[in-house]
């Protein structure tokens, strides 16, 4: 498991020995156990996606995917933001740069992207 804070944060230590009592309860048991699976299975999912499929598909699935994860939204539509540079991207993907760059661009000249911010898009 990894952490990573991409604004000032304040990290918090919680023993799971000093809250034992917490798992003794039936509904919140059952509820970290259904976010672990929903965390599972979306992660899976974000994983298929970038390893299949054409780059601009995965592309497409990989924003509509972490905009889930995100839970934002403008004007009853998702909002992306992208937490690190296309650059980035472009080797999670095993792609050229230029390549994912070029795509973005072509998603937003036909409005299946719209800028909003420096690393945000509303997926149209």
């Amino acid at each position: 498991m990894f952490l990573e804070f991409l604004s000032d944060s304040e990290a918090m230590e919680l023993n799971l020995c000093d809250v034992k009592e917490l798992f003794e309860n039936e509904k919140f048991s059952m509820a970290m156990v259904n976010s672990l699976i929903r965390t599972t299975i979306m992660t899976r999912q974000i994983v298929a996606d970038i390893v299949f499929g054409s780059l601009e598909s995965r592309i497409v699935s990989f924003l509509h995917n972490l905009a889930d994860e995100q839970h934002m939204m403008v004007r009853d539509k998702k909002l992306v933001e992208i937490p690190f540079s296309i650059a980035t991207l472009s080797n999670l993907l095993g792609a050229q740069r230029q390549s994912v760059s070029t795509i973005f661009n072509k998603l937003i000249k036909t409005g299946k992207l719209i800028k909003y911010g420096k690393s945000s898009y509303i997926i149209a």
